[in-house]
């Protein structure tokens, strides 16, 4: 499935995390995402603009972020598992290149790394064929083997770069509260 007009393609997570509530955004994002654990923050979003009629709540989140962003406080890169690209319809691929479903922006992800599958309501996880590896947890994918089931808060690792694998209401909570652990 390709994604939603409806969806907005942003990266600024953070911004659309702030802006609505818990139950809001996880009816309004039914894939999971990739909450970077080291090494990739999310680059700083172009100032919005802003409109009046969007109530207190917006408002005092408009406000909070700013405050964070002038603290020089980053967020964590989150990259969406969902599919983009017309390419290779049956999975959601992930890649350092710009042709892939998910692009991690790290020269030890080999252009085309791994892939998800969703089956039913469960994930799985498949290494490529990688030069430097996949893991899920502590268990290290066979290049182009069996895939590994992903769970809701697994670490994830392609290359070095380390990922927690959340749903909707665990990147919520990760970004709306960043000091509680995933």
């Amino acid at each position: 499935m390709l994604t939603s007009a409806m969806e907005p393609s942003t990266d600024d997570w953070p911004a659309l995390v702030a802006a609505r509530g818990r139950e809001e955004f996880v009816a309004a994002f039914r894939h999971p995402f990739l909450l970077a654990l080291s090494g990739l923050d999310a680059p700083p979003p172009p100032a919005r603009t802003v409109r009046m009629e969007g109530g207190a709540q917006l408002m005092a989140a408009l406000m909070a972020e700013r405050r964070r962003m002038a603290a020089g406080e980053k967020f964590p890169a989150v990259l969406p598992v969902r599919k983009v690209q017309t390419t290779f319809p049956s999975m959601i691929t992930v890649g350092r290149a710009r042709n892939n479903d998910i692009v991690v922006p790290d020269a030890l992800v080999s252009k085309f790394h791994a892939f998800f599958r969703q089956v039913d309501a469960d994930w799985a996880l498949s290494d490529a064929g990688s030069a430097n590896g996949t893991k899920v947890g502590d268990v290290a994918l066979v290049p182009k083997g069996a895939a590994e089931k992903v769970r809701s808060g697994e670490k994830i690792t392609f290359g070095v770069s380390s990922f927690r694998f959340v749903d909707a209401a665990g990147l919520w909570a990760a970004l709306h509260e960043p000091d509680k652990p995933v």
